[in-house]
């Protein structure tokens, strides 16, 4: 099979998932779509990466400083996130009050800050660290919970998972990558073993994720 052909097959085979697994009745928001291209990043390469922005990742310097391409996208994806929370602050409350501990711990990795050897690392660590949770507030406060998160796990399985496989096989300059640090070629096998476990997490429905539900705050 060429690459032309397997990557036809593979845009038909993506379209059918997402038309087999569609819900005429369930009715989530727009703003689900954040965190859907926020995971996609964090679980298969950074915008840099899929781009090759910028020199190769030569010393633990480069690492710590990171790619400004990648502050950029995940900033704007931060504000935007941060803005649908704002707009539903009563709801975002309720969950936020339910969930001290959580604050707490953010709160302590925020005063870390100014005893670590990095700080300006640490604080890019730490926004990032907010930017997952505010993600996770999203989903949360979906006017239905329960069918975002179900979706928001199918969506980035119907396409990541597919195209990994896709580049690994007909693409290899994008599904390969030479390691300096391992000093072979590696086929992002991290990132499809990564995609495969969250990708088997059981998919809830409607009324099914008893756990799930049990931490979302009632009414009041």
């Amino acid at each position: 099979m060429t690459p032309a052909v397997a990557t036809l097959v593979c845009t038909i085979g993506i379209l059918g998932l997402f038309w087999l697994d569609r819900e005429p009745k369930a009715r989530t928001s727009v703003a689900l779509w954040i965190p859907a291209v926020w995971l996609s990043f964090v679980c298969s390469r950074s915008v840099s990466e899929w781009m090759e922005v910028g020199t190769p990742v030569r010393s633990a310097i480069q690492v710590l400083d990171g790619s400004p391409l990648d502050r950029l996208v995940f900033s704007c994806l931060l504000i935007v996130g941060i803005i649908v929370v704002i707009s539903r602050t009563q709801q975002v409350g309720r969950l936020l009050r339910a969930n001290g501990p959580i604050l707490l711990f953010f709160l302590y990795c925020a005063v870390s800050i100014l005893w670590s050897d990095y700080p300006g690392v640490a604080f890019k660590r730490w926004t990032k660290a907010v930017g997952d949770l505010v993600m996770v507030l999203i989903v949360l406060t979906d006017p239905e919970p329960l069918v975002a998160f179900r979706r928001l796990l199918a969506r980035l399985a119907y396409v990541l998972i597919p195209l990994s496989i896709l580049f690994i096989k007909y693409y290899p300059s994008l599904g390969m990558y030479y390691s300096p640090w391992g000093g072979a070629w590696d086929a992002h096998g991290d990132h499809f073993q990564q995609e495969q476990a969250w990708s088997n997490l059981p998919v809830p429905r409607p009324g099914s994720l008893v756990a799930l539900s049990h931490c979302l705050p009632g009414p009041g």
